[in-house]
């Protein structure tokens, strides 16, 4: 078992006729409650943790989501790793600040 360092973007659509805004927040709250690096950004929130963490996180936001009253929902979720390697954001991004 590898600790390396993934990227892991998650993106929920909720698919409520209200509250949307309220309850993509919430999950930006788990992912703020863990204390890894993260960016969010207008489609999606990006983490950079283990893929071991991702998977619990996916999870924990699963949970969250089943606890709201009957939320149909899409969780589209992606994964950069690298066998041996961290993938770390900075590397991808850092060039492109301004």
């Amino acid at each position: 078992m590898t600790n390396h360092l993934i990227n892991i973007g998650f993106q929920l659509v909720p698919l409520a006729r209200t509250n949307n805004i309220e309850i993509i927040d919430g999950v930006i709250a788990i992912i703020q409650s863990k204390g890894y690096h993260y960016e969010v950004n207008p489609f999606e929130t990006v983490v950079e943790c283990t893929f071991e963490q991702g998977t619990s996180l996916m999870n924990e936001i699963n949970e969250y989501c089943n606890g709201l009253d009957e939320l149909a929902r899409l969780l589209y979720i992606r994964i950069h790793a690298k066998t041996g390697e961290d993938i770390l954001m900075s590397s991808k991004t850092d060039k492109h600040r301004q």
